[in-house]
């Protein structure tokens, strides 16, 4: 078995040693690099772009209620009914041959095309031409000073204005405020989201680094281990040393190797995870080498805890979030007081009629205002349940409301948030510390052990016990370093600080 497990370990080092060799020549994948792919090709943030276009479109929608349209209507009828006393006698009271039913036939062609646009104000004005072929019983059989089939057509303006419900910019653009209010919303949930897998990608690749490092000292332990063993065994060959000591020196070895290739394995996981964010497949791990973190990740020159409070509240997407809602909250109450108004709408109109037996001299007849015609109107409506009209204003209220009361628990929990960040900075950096001294103190101790044991009169377990210790403190720094420097990023993501710290672009959010 631990034969085995020896080729295993030569194989794996192997080809780690020939990874690091071409590696020189590799591609190096940065942190900043890292969060730059993120960003770009993490399918959460493809999601989250196209969430951002959707409300773009929303606005141009509701925009569109104040563009020009243009409407077009065509209808043909054919009726037959029978005359009322009206229409008999506008025909001179004649009944038709093979009519004694005294059927009206009605044989009528229609159709209007109109500019139509409403204002921001609320006012509606449209332009129309309206042009009719009309021809029935009347027209048919009358004197020939009636047109048979006659052409009528209509050209005028029509406006309407509202004066309670609908009244005014702030009730017709509330829709549309509201729709940019949801684009910046949007905007800050793209931003929240990108927040946090910047946060996630810096831990991944802070673990892919942290890793390396002790797996580096992972391959350093079998080295003394090899070295350990070797001179236990010349020794025991010279005569001037025990075989309990070979035995404990290998027992050594391939626990040092298992420690190694179980390391390795955690690697394989921890770049996995890492490529899951990044949008990378598992084969393009062996395409980079990766830059461990630098100085700026040592917690040093942080500003106080109170500076940093102060800042986070100001720059703080998810308050700008809520802030948002509290304004479409806002916005959502003048639409709702503004709905639960009576409709009174008033209305003008201004035209000229042509009429003749052809088409263009209808409109030649129209254009000479040989007919004209003009009207004023009010169009009013009540909701007479009470209830209903007050529904609506009730909910925005409440939304309001809600929103407030989240923007405040948000605004605490950053408080805290904060607090808990600079307080965990600060034990990581004393525990880095703690950790360094602790294998400065294992050096010390391991080279007493070895002098002891050159003496002969030492101990091999208690020098192999030495190696174990002298590894696990280098370990320890290596995760105390790690931990500190998630913990730095934290702090610039509690802070609300996190883009401009680490350099990177707002734009990749929505591009």
């Amino acid at each position: 078995m631990f034969i085995a497990r020896g080729i295993i370990l030569t194989l794996t080092i192997f080809g780690l040693q020939a990874f690091a060799q071409k590696s020189q020549t590799l591609e190096q994948l940065t942190l900043n690099g890292s969060l730059v792919q993120a960003l770009k090709l993490n399918p959460d943030m493809v999601a989250e772009r196209i969430n951002v276009e959707v409300s773009k479109d929303q606005l141009t929608k509701e925009r569109s209620e104040f563009s020009w349209g243009l409407e077009t209507i065509s209808r043909y009828e054919d009726r037959s009914k029978p005359q009322n006393t009206r229409e008999f006698i506008a025909v001179g009271g004649i009944s038709f041959p093979g009519n004694s039913a005294r059927i009206f036939t009605d044989k009528n062609f229609t159709t209007k095309e109109g500019l139509k646009k409403k204002f921001n104000t609320g006012t509606t004005f449209e332009l129309s031409s309206m042009f009719s072929r009309l021809e029935n019983t009347l027209n048919q059989t009358s004197e020939s000073s009636l047109y048979s089939p006659e052409y009528e057509s209509f050209t005028g303006v029509t406006m309407t204005q509202p004066i309670l419900k609908g009244f005014g910019k702030s009730a017709n653009m509330v829709r549309v405020n509201i729709a940019k209010n949801r684009i910046e919303a949007t905007k800050y949930l793209a931003e929240i989201k990108a927040i946090n897998l910047i946060a996630e990608t810096a831990s991944r690749y802070t673990d892919v680094i942290s890793i390396e490092g002790i797996l580096n000292i992972r391959k350093n332990n079998i080295l003394l281990a090899e070295s350990l063993l070797s001179k236990t065994k010349e020794l025991f060959k010279a005569e001037r040393g025990v075989k309990i000591d070979v035995t404990t020196a290998e027992l050594a070895l391939f626990q040092r190797q298992d420690d190694y290739i179980g390391a390795n394995s955690s690697k394989v996981e921890r770049l996995n995870n890492l490529f899951e964010l990044i949008d990378m497949p598992p084969a393009n791990n062996a395409q980079f080498k990766f830059k461990p973190l630098g100085s700026f990740f040592s917690g040093d020159n942080i500003p106080n805890k109170d500076e940093l409070i102060k800042v986070a509240l100001e720059n703080r997407v998810d308050l700008k979030y809520y802030d948002e809602l509290i304004q479409s909250s806002d916005l959502n109450i003048v639409k709702a007081k503004d709905e639960s108004k009576s409709v009174l709408n008033f209305s003008g109109s201004y035209g000229a009629y042509g009429l003749s037996d052809g088409g263009v001299d209808s409109y030649s007849e129209s254009f000479d205002r040989q007919g004209m015609e003009w009207s004023v109107g009010l169009n009013f409506r009540m909701i007479l349940d009470k209830k209903v009209k007050k529904a609506g204003y009730r909910m925005a209220i409440n939304e309001m409301a809600k929103a407030k009361i989240e923007k405040d628990k948000t605004r605490k929990a950053i408080i805290l948030e904060l607090d808990t960040a600079y307080e965990r900075l600060t034990s990581y950096k004393k525990r880095l510390k703690t950790a360094k001294k602790a294998v400065e103190l294992a050096e010390e101790r391991l080279n007493q052990e070895q002098e002891l044991w050159q003496k002969g009169v030492g101990d091999v377990y208690r020098l192999v016990e030495q190696q174990q210790m002298l590894g696990n403190s280098k370990i320890r720094v290596v995760e105390a370093a790690g931990a500190l420097s998630k913990s730095v990023i934290s702090l610039w993501i509690s802070s609300g600080q996190v883009f401009q710290k680490l350099g990177i672009n707002r734009n990749l959010i929505e591009n």
